[in-house]
C-alpha cells in the first residue's frame, strides 16, 4: 500500500525532476545519476528503469507508459503546480480522446489477433505486423510514384 509520505516524496520529486508528456501515449519520465533515488521510484511504479552513459555521467531513467501513467497522473494531480497540471489536463484530454477500439487484450486496435507471428516490435511499442507490412507497401507505393513524377520530363 502507498504511503502518503511516499506519495509527497514522489510530487516533489517529479515536480522537480520529472516530466509529464504525450508522446506515444501518456508518459511520466524522471531522470537522475542517483540510481538510489529511480530505483525508489521504481518500486513505487512497481516497474523497471534503465541508464544511460553521458559524456560526463552516468544517468538512470525511469518511463511509465499509457494508462498506468495516466493512472498515476490522477493520483499526483493535486499535488502539483500549476504548470504541471495544465500538461496532465492536456496529456488526458489528448489519451481521452484518442480512439481505442479494442481493451482486449489478445487483440491489436484493428482487430487482428495478437500471436507472436503477427507481432512487430518497434522501439517502444508492438504493432500489428499485417497492418505495419500494409502500410509500409502504400508508403514504399506512395514515395514511388513521388519519384516517377520527379523523372519525368514535361514536353512543351
Amino acid at each position: 500500500m502507498l504511503k502518503m509520505r511516499d506519495l509527497y516524496w514522489l510530487a516533489g520529486l517529479i515536480e522537480g525532476e520529472g516530466c509529464f508528456g504525450d508522446y506515444d501515449s501518456p508518459t511520466i519520465a524522471v531522470t537522475s545519476t542517483d540510481e538510489d533515488i529511480i530505483k525508489r521510484i521504481s518500486k513505487l511504479f512497481n516497474c523497471n528503469y534503465h541508464h544511460k552513459k553521458t559524456p560526463t555521467k552516468l544517468q538512470y531513467v525511469i518511463k511509465i507508459h499509457s494508462t498506468l501513467a495516466i493512472s498515476w497522473m490522477l493520483t499526483l494531480y493535486p499535488l502539483m503546480g500549476e504548470r504541471r497540471q495544465s500538461k496532465i489536463k492536456e496529456c488526458i484530454l489528448k489519451w481521452k480522446s484518442q480512439k481505442r477500439m479494442n481493451t482486449d487484450p489478445l487483440y491489436f486496435n484493428c482487430g487482428h489477433k495478437k500471436i507472436p507471428s503477427n507481432v512487430h516490435y518497434n522501439r517502444r511499442t508492438t504493432r500489428c505486423s499485417i497492418c505495419n507490412l500494409k502500410y509500409a507497401k502504400e508508403n514504399y507505393q506512395r514515395k514511388k510514384n513521388e519519384r516517377e513524377r520527379e523523372i519525368v520530363p514535361r514536353s512543351h
